[in-house]
């Protein structure tokens, strides 16, 4: 298995690499998912490649935006540009932009970003056919599902195994956009999970809680799950963070590491629950195996959405000057960070500078000492506390990075020198790489100063801009000969460049500049151009989503030209049965309109319930689709469909591509505005939403069962009455579930174009 660490700048891709890491990934100036880390430029990005390259580890650059239709053509050229630094591969979401470089750049590796949300193994087969080498799961699968997807498909998986966890599905969140202005799918999202929230009801009101964080799920953290998904054929393990600091890179990409080479020796060397402390040390909201563990139910850090710490002890007593006894069952040591969580107001955190045991300074104080610190907030008897900041922990994981340089290769050149022949240069490596280079022109008798070793070491030494060092000069010549000063200079480089082919560049390239440039243009102005006949106008039809088939009966009789039926009986949390399709299709054909069965656009290879089936039964003629499974499954069985604005269309090249597979129509993502759709040149096969209630986000973590069920096994809740959540403004948001017991979050305004 590869462990991929993240790489948020500089300094983090020295940790991730020095502690162990297999390959990083990050993310550029423009077009990542992150666009509030530091990032890295162009520059930066070519001598991260030949850090890693020289250390046999890989580079992984995101381009996972969705891309708008005036955005095209500077993203091809970016990609280029990465294209030519030798990058390993893009990680990319934006289904446009992955049919244009598959066409443009056949050689780049592509992997699909888990904000594409792919979730089985049709998903999975439709990217492969795209030529899509690695798919980055879905964080809500079971181990077991995994496994399923595995045994079906040829492409590598990769699969999240620590950090920070969405609440929605990624690639299915809309809050951040819709609410606040800043697309999640555009990598601006301003983390409205991690906000507090009231929960109310209709009969009951606000309903007590302990915690207010009720979208925030706590950390991923699946290192006692790393042989079990080494058995089921996962290729690559990944761990979040590009947001992070680089200690935290360095901690977290040890703690796996060491996991993983004791799996392929096969001797278990380290305690995963030793790691795990240290883990949570850095950073930790507590620690979730997520949904890959089906048996753990309870996955939200409910009452603290940042970094909680390690606890440490409780508080004994406070004196009226502040003096603070705290009895402790964990170490502390002056420079470490504490916080104590008290009843009312701010908890008071601050940095132990000094402290007293048995009534004498000291540096180091135990478990099971009483220490005394000084803290200027009012504190009381049993509140706990917790070590935020370890700073023997941070100082170790700086050693590992920190003064680190480039790599310097000892170089022997070997001079051969030959009156009437070219001067001709071998640089060895003493891992047997050989360079072999000769100037222009042929060697003749020096009028004046002959070159020597002298001279040529100064000449060939000039290597300070690559990796390469000259260790040792041996010159071999007849006479006392020269060649032109400026040609040495080019053997030089020559012999460089053969040596970066040999070391540093691992994937030579086939389309060069003039052919990517020619082939863009061509296919740009294939793909953005409409070409078409102009067609008649026509009034627009009228098309109607519902959950249930009574609405879908109120709807044909209002004069719905198409009524969208989902299935998976949201709010009702009952689906259709066949023979009511059936029946409503008759009625609906009497009236001129059709009635279109909606897949939901979550349906996991574990599910209990087969939603093609019920297609089947009902003898469906045509389908709505919301993910690339449901887009291959209707390939495979022949069955036109239509697309849901969650496959995320942006920009013309994503409409075209679903096209291409076969869509009917698609619907626009509401996450564009009137320009962007202005721009695209024919819009007969676009369908727009107008007016309803818009799901901001779709959860596989039911809040309700989290928060208000105390019984393992779900009382309903859902079912009872009426649930919304309330931010600190005032505004309320509606949330329901479907029968799937997925939990979906409505927008608190409605949508109205009117």
């Amino acid at each position: 298995m590869e462990l991929l660490a993240p790489a948020g700048n500089w300094s983090a891709l020295v940790a991730a690499i020095e502690n162990g890491a297999d390959a990083v990934y990050l993310g550029g100036p423009t077009f990542n998912a992150r666009q509030s880390a530091d990032n890295f430029t162009i520059d930066m990005m070519r001598k991260a490649v030949e850090y890693a390259h020289l250390r046999d580890a890989k580079v992984y650059v995101t381009v996972n935006t969705l891309v708008h239709n005036q955005e095209i053509n500077p993203v091809l050229d970016y990609v280029f540009e990465l294209y030519n630094l030798d990058i390993d591969a893009v990680i990319l979401q934006d289904i446009g932009l992955l049919n244009s470089l598959r066409a443009l750049l056949p050689d780049l590796s592509i992997h699909a970003s888990t904000q594409m949300t792919v979730h089985n193994a049709d998903g999975v087969k439709l990217l492969e056919e795209q030529g899509v080498g690695r798919v980055v799961l879905a964080r809500e699968l079971s181990l077991k599902e995994i496994k399923i997807i595995a045994d079906s498909v040829s492409a590598e998986l990769e699969v999240f195994v620590h950090g920070a966890l969405c609440y929605s599905y990624s690639g299915q969140c809309l809050f951040s956009s819709l609410v606040g202005g800043r697309s999640g799918n555009r990598g601006r999202c301003a983390q409205p999970c991690r906000l507090p929230y009231a929960l109310y009801s209709d009969r009951q009101g606000k309903h007590a809680l302990e915690g207010r964080y009720l979208l925030s799920p706590s950390d991923l953290a699946l290192i006692d799950y790393l042989p079990a998904l080494n058995d089921i054929g996962v290729h690559s393990l990944k761990i979040e963070g590009r947001m992070k600091r680089p200690e935290y890179v360095a901690i977290v990409t040890r703690a796996y590491r060491q996991i993983m080479d004791s799996i392929s020796e096969l001797e278990r060397k380290s305690d995963p629950e030793v790691l795990k402390q240290e883990m949570a040390k850095i950073f930790n909201r507590n620690f979730t195996p997520g949904y890959l563990d089906a048996g753990v139910l309870r996955r939200l850090s409910t009452q603290r959405p940042n970094n909680r710490g390690v606890y440490i002890g409780r508080v004994v007593s406070q004196y009226p000057d502040g003096r603070t006894a705290v009895r402790l069952n964990q170490p502390v040591s002056l420079g470490d960070g504490v916080e104590i969580w008290v009843s009312h107001g701010k908890n008071p955190a601050f940095t132990v500078e000094q402290m007293e045991v048995n009534g004498r300074p000291v540096t180091n104080a135990n478990a099971g000492e009483t220490v005394i610190w000084q803290v200027e907030q009012k504190v009381s008897a049993h509140d706990r506390v917790f070590k935020i900041h370890d700073e023997m922990l941070m100082r170790s994981a700086r050693a590992s990075f920190e003064n680190i340089y480039f790599p310097q290769i000892p170089v022997d050149v070997y001079v051969y020198l030959t009156k009437g022949k070219p001067l001709r240069v071998v640089f060895r490596t003493d891992e047997g790489h050989e360079a072999i280079a000769e100037t222009a022109s042929l060697a003749e008798a020096a009028r004046q100063k002959p070159l020597d070793e002298t001279t040529l070491t100064e000449k060939l030494g000039r290597l300070g801009n690559t990796p390469y060092q000259l260790r040792h000069l041996t010159m071999q010549t007849e006479d006392s000969l020269i060649v032109p000063f400026s040609e040495l200079n080019q053997v030089r480089r020559e012999a460089v460049r053969q040596l970066n082919e040999l070391i540093i560049i691992k994937n030579p390239r086939q389309v060069g500049e003039s052919e990517f440039n020619h082939h863009k243009k061509s296919y740009l102005a294939a793909a953005l151009n409409n070409k078409t006949r102009k067609r008649k106008k026509e009034m627009p039809q009228l098309r109607v989503m519902v959950s249930n088939t009574e609405a879908a009966e109120h709807a044909v009789a209002a004069g719905a030209d198409r009524v969208y039926l989902a299935l998976e009986g949201l709010g009702t949390q009952k689906r259709p049965d066949p023979d009511k399709i059936k029946e409503l299709e008759k009625q609906a054909r009497l009236r001129g309109c059709e009635i279109v069965p909606a897949f939901p656009r979550i349906h996991k290879p574990g599910d209990s319930f087969n939603y093609t089936r019920l297609v089947e039964k009902a003898g469906c003629s045509q389908v709505m689709i919301g993910d690339s499974g449901g887009i291959n499954w209707c390939r495979n069985h022949g069955l036109p469909f239509w697309a849901d604005y969650s496959l995320n269309a942006v920009n013309p090249l994503s409409l075209k591509q679903l096209k291409a597979w076969g869509a009917k129509g698609v619907c626009a993502s509401p996450e564009l505005n009137l320009n962007q759709l202005r721009e695209f040149p024919d819009l007969s096969a676009v369908e727009l939403l107008v007016y309803g209630e818009i799901v901001l986000m779709v959860s596989q973590t039911c809040v309700l069962y989290e928060v208000v069920e105390d019984q393992a096994k779900c009382s309903h809740w859902c079912i009872r009455d009426k649930y919304y959540l309330k931010d600190e403004k005032g505004y309320t948001f509606p949330v329901l579930t479907d029968a799937d017991c997925r939990f979906y979050v409505f927008n608190s305004r409605t949508l109205s174009m009117l």
